[in-house]
């Protein structure tokens, strides 16, 4: 009875199997129609506006206007502070030397990354790598004397960086950073962007952008540092503080002043106050008044590098280095007594300056051939 029961249930799959293989089928298609008649909205809904040659293309136009409008210009930054009861030479001597180098790289370690390894050629240009390709390197000191007195009058250091890729230059910049007399034993520093040229889209805005930053940290450092601690020490004590403002200023900065200003910042830009009372003493002038001179309201005198006389004066000065050429001796710093290009191009430039004030002054009429 079980073995026929069996046997015909045998029979009966057998017999149905293409049915049910046929029912499958047809309900896989009615699955598949379905799903692809709902396919359609939902790959409209996820196709994207823009496709990617358009993204590009965009893309690539809106660095070019953004090159055309912001890469390039000239002033493209200039801050200006007062410096009391300063020697006009120290003030010169710390612009010249290795002190306000130290404020400017922010990073020592980042400047000898960077300046290692550099070569000099005839004109006493270093070359060294930048981005991309390499940066070349000239730096020219000027300066000018007070009629009677021969004491300085104002100083200037130019310096020019030029990102030069397979003779292609990427970008170039010109800076000037000095000081001038205003009476009343005052100094007037400035910190000056002659002029930034960029030619490579992206690249060359970013540097300029790079700049700008480092320019308003390092002329915030440099304020702190002459109206605080510069050509003042007396003691072991003041002589540390003196170098942490100067070598490690950034973590000077961080941890003495950058709360005070900050606050000093807000409160100007909001209104509630000038930033000028009594409790906002050391404050810096960046923050009591936006890029101006510390809240005074004596007339501002033009900046050496934006007077007729000084400029032509500063042009020849150019030519006159670039005829002395590679003074001191300085070589290329790749062998086991290389050091800091900057400094060393510093070196050669101070080393110019003295032979051009030396050949001006063997000069009957005060000029140069």
């Amino acid at each position: 009875m079980l073995s026929m029961l069996s046997r015909t249930a045998a029979r009966l799959s057998i017999a149905h199997a293409p049915l049910a293989r046929s029912i499958c089928v047809r309900f896989k298609a009615s699955a598949a129609s379905a799903a692809s008649a709902a396919l359609p909205a939902a790959v409209k809904k996820a196709t994207p506006l823009l496709s990617r040659n358009q993204l590009i293309a965009g893309g690539t136009v809106s660095a070019l206007v953004a090159q055309s409008i912001f890469g390039s210009g000239a002033d493209y930054f200039e801050y200006r502070f007062i410096v009391e009861n300063k020697n006009a030479d120290d003030v010169a001597c710390f612009y010249s030397g290795e002190d306000f180098m130290e404020i400017y790289t922010i990073f020592p370690f980042l400047a000898d990354f960077f300046w290692r390894g550099a070569k000099f050629d005839e004109k006493g240009i270093a070359h060294t790598y930048g981005l991309p390709g390499e940066i070349q390197v000239n730096m020219v000191f000027s300066e000018g004397e007070a009629e009677g007195s021969g004491e300085v009058d104002w100083f200037n250091k130019h310096e020019r960086f030029r990102d030069v890729f397979f003779g292609y230059t990427c970008w170039d910049q010109c800076t000037n950073f000095g000081f001038q007399r205003i009476g009343d034993g005052k100094i007037e520093c400035y910190h000056h962007g002659e002029y930034f040229v960029g030619y490579l889209p992206v690249v060359s805005l970013l540097v300029k952008f790079i700049f700008q930053i480092q320019a308003r940290w390092v002329a915030w450092a440099t304020e702190h540092h002459l109206n605080h601690h510069a050509f003042t020490a007396s003691s072991e004590e003041e002589e540390a503080v003196e170098n942490l403002s100067r070598a490690n200023h950034t973590w000077y900065l961080l941890q003495y002043f950058f709360w005070r200003d900050f606050k000093a910042m807000c409160t100007t830009a909001l209104g509630f106050g000038t930033g000028d009372g009594d409790g906002d003493e050391g404050v810096s002038f960046l923050s009591r008044e936006h890029g101006g001179r510390g809240g005074t309201t004596e007339p501002q005198l033009p900046i050496p590098t934006k007077r007729a006389d000084v400029m032509l004066q500063l042009r020849e000065n150019v030519k006159m280095d670039e005829a002395l050429g590679n003074v001191g001796g300085v070589q290329d710093l790749n062998g086991p007594e290389g050091g800091n290009a900057l400094l060393q191009a510093q070196k050669s430039a101070h080393m110019k300056l003295q032979l051009k004030k030396t050949a001006l002054r063997n000069t009957p009429t005060g000029e140069t051939d």
